[in-house]
């Protein structure tokens, strides 16, 4: 999810979002070939859908007094960003849509921006601390193992 995230941001920062789509993204971050194909390999939509609720959570724990907040509407692939003012007591924080981050003469500010992201959420390790598909797949088989219900080769 940590490198899902990094590409979106970073497409959409160097004024690549565009290019955001299922193809592009499986070729891209998971590695799959020019014959992929969206509707038989759900990758993408799977990894998508596991990043936004992460980021919900995120936002609603430890990010929740962070400047910006990052969401991805569902159904799409490109990162919206939303400048937060100072939080207020019960930690409801009124938002408003950044027009600056896109803007064509903000490339420093937009470079501080991809450097407190990557900060914030790969420092703290909130995202690499998820269990990806891969590693449910692994403890389930380990937990049927131990079990005796599956035998080890």
């Amino acid at each position: 999810m940590a490198s899902l995230l990094e590409y979106i941001v970073q497409e959409e920062l160097e004024d690549r979002g565009e290019r955001l789509k299922a193809f592009t993204i499986a070729m891209d971050v998971f590695g799959r070939g020019a014959d992929f194909d969206p509707q038989s390999d759900s990758i993408v939509r799977v990894e998508m859908f596991r990043l936004r609720t992460a980021l919900a959570e995120y936002y609603q724990t430890d990010g929740r007094d962070d400047p910006v907040k990052i969401s991805i509407p569902k159904g799409k692939y490109r990162p919206h960003f939303e400048a937060r003012s100072a939080p207020m007591p019960d930690h409801t924080a009124p938002t408003e849509k950044v027009s600056w981050i896109t803007s064509a003469g903000s490339r420093p500010l937009r470079g501080a921006l991809a450097a407190c992201v990557a900060i914030t959420l790969f420092g703290s390790g909130y995202l690499m601390a998820q269990p990806s598909a891969a590693d449910a797949e692994v403890g389930s088989i380990s937990t049927l193992q131990k079990s005796g219900c599956m035998k080890r080769n």
